[in-house]
Parts: C-alpha cells; structure tokens; sequence
C-alpha cells in the first residue's frame, strides 16, 4: 500500500491505472477513516486505461482509499479480473509538525532513557535482560569490592599468635579489638603446633 500527502481542504486526485488499458470500465474509489467508509468517487476514463476522480478531505486525519473495478455503470458488479488496489493518504500538517521540531530525537532519547526500568520487566523483555544483566554485574562488584578489602585487611590488619592449639592465629577487624578470622597453626606436616601460654606473638597493624 503506497503512502500519499495531501494538504486539508484541498482537492486531491484519485487515481486508477487499468495494466490491460481498458477502457469501458466503472472504477471507484471508497474513502475511509479509520474503519469507517465515509463516501464513494467515481472515477471516469482518461484515455490508456487510466481513470480519474477528485475528493476534497476536510480534516487533518489519515484516509485509506479502496480501489475497486465495477463492470456495469451502476456499480454493482465487481470485476473478477482486477485486485482491489489501496492508498494511504496522510496530512501534511503531520509531516510539517514533525519536521518544525528539531527536537524530536532528544525527546525520544529522553523519554528512552529517563524512563524507569522496572516498569519493563516483562518475561522475555529486553528489560528483564538488562535488569538480570545489571543485578549480576552489581553481585559481581559487591563480591569483589568484599574480597578486596577483606585482602586489604589480611595486609594490613593486627594479626595475633594467641595461645592454645586452636584458632590461633586471630586477625582482627579495623579496630583491632574485634576477632574477624581465626586459623590453627601447623607445622610442615599438618601437626598441630601448641602456642605456649603467655609467649604471644603478635603483627601489630599496618601503616
């Protein structure tokens, strides 16, 4: 379906091109709005199988015209041998309106990307992918940022030799008070190594 401009109020031309150039026929042209057929033209021969008709569109709204080969003057056969045809005939004004404001990609752009996106997290969508996307690229950042300064602590952090066989060495946390990791302290072999009491051996915290 081809795609035509016309200006409201102004007479457009309806037009009906026969292949075969025939020339003893009876198209017409039913106008539509929306769904609706509004009015009926009649198109007349204009010589090598091509008929004209006019119309007048008063509103500034998208009109569909269907074309369709009657074999009889009062229009009541159709012809078994022509396809119906049709147009779309579209205002100006819209055309105009749209070209007048510059603006129209950043509104979009805007409107694409200011709007929230869990309003678009619909199964399947590219929403839900970019939410399921960003939620594991943040658990992801998350769990390295723990691990990194959980490192940070391990470099830097006061590091005890307490007495005992068990959870030996403590790491504290950054105020050097709270136990954050414990580990038991071995020999070469695997065996435990008995931490004698009031001999602690301590790594003061880092600078």
């Amino acid at each position: 379906m081809s795609t035509l401009l016309f200006t409201p109020g102004a007479s457009i031309d309806l037009t009906l091109s026969l292949e075969d150039g025939a020339t003893t026929l009876f198209p017409t042209a039913w106008i539509f709005a929306g769904a609706a057929a509004i009015t009926s033209v009649d198109l007349t021969h204009n010589g090598q199988g091509r008929y004209l008709g006019a119309w007048v569109p008063a509103a500034a709204v998208p009109y569909d015209a269907l074309y369709i080969v009657y074999t009889d003057a009062g229009r009541t056969t159709e012809s078994a041998v022509y396809t119906r045809e049709m147009e779309r005939w579209q205002p100006d004004t819209i055309i105009a309106d749209a070209m007048d404001r510059a603006d129209i990609p950043g509104d979009v752009a805007d409107a694409v990307w200011d709007e929230a996106i869990a309003s678009h997290l619909g199964v399947g969508s590219t929403g839900e992918f970019l939410g399921r996307v960003t939620a594991a690229r943040a658990s992801n950042i998350d769990d390295t940022n723990t691990r990194a300064r959980l490192v940070e602590k391990i470099m830097r952090n006061r590091l005890a030799l307490a007495d005992g066989d068990t959870g030996n060495w403590v790491l504290y946390d950054d105020d050097s008070l709270t136990p954050l990791l414990t580990w038991p302290v071995t020999d070469k072999d695997g065996d435990t190594i008995i931490q004698q009491k009031h001999v602690p051996s301590r790594r003061g915290r880092g600078v």
